[in-house]
């Protein structure tokens, strides 16, 4: 199984990850977990660069570097969603949408999808955050000492929090579900789980 955590940034895909890696296992079945963007290796620092504001890049070469990651991984995340349930903070999903939002054209980035054969998730989970109380949550983190250009951008926040509602209404790339990210984080963790057994 391949399930992908969505939402903008202070959503809580990252504290949610780090939650169900701890389980290890779910009903006897190993849970993988990766997270997109990393930085890794020369696009990951690419694309760190971009995001603190010491690289500019244009919309095109955004897709083009954070998509670049999945394809080069497409092989992995086949492999690993067969071994069990593989949970990855953020994906092409999110590329869609904060990519969409500056200008890349959603029918495009779902052409490249098909013909560079992008593994398609058996669902994506929305963590629904308030776009004010995401911009909050990313100021309190611990050990944060500044934003990176999507994270301080409320404006931006909110126009990806709009493009998320619409993949979600009309179930673009995967099927979508939406949880209220805004509770206490165990709560959140206990509803993922329930609906991953689902």
């Amino acid at each position: 199984m391949f399930i992908v955590l969505e939402g903008i940034d202070g959503a809580g895909c990252g504290t949610q990850r780090k939650a169900l890696e701890k389980l290890k296992k779910l009903d006897g079945k190993p849970i993988f977990t990766l997270k997109y963007p990393h930085y890794k290796d020369a696009i990951g620092r690419a694309i760190h660069n971009f995001l603190h504001e010491r690289l500019d890049l244009s919309v095109e070469a955004q897709f083009l570097l954070y998509a670049f990651q999945m394809v080069s991984e497409k092989e992995k995340i086949a492999n690993l969603r067969k071994k069990g349930i593989l949970v990855c903070d953020r994906y092409f999903t999110s590329t869609l949408c904060y990519q969409g939002v500056k200008g890349f054209p959603l029918p495009k980035a779902l052409d490249f999808a098909k013909i560079f054969q992008i593994e398609i998730p058996d669902l994506v989970i929305f963590l629904d955050v308030k776009p004010e109380i995401a911009l909050k949550r990313k100021g309190k983190e611990d050990g944060k000492k500044d934003l990176d250009r999507h994270e301080k951008d409320l404006k931006l926040m909110q126009k990806v929090d709009s493009m998320y509602q619409k993949l979600i209404e009309n179930q673009i790339f995967a099927p979508w579900a939406k949880v209220n990210g805004e509770r206490p984080i165990k709560g959140v963790t206990k509803e993922l789980v329930s609906t991953l057994r689902k």
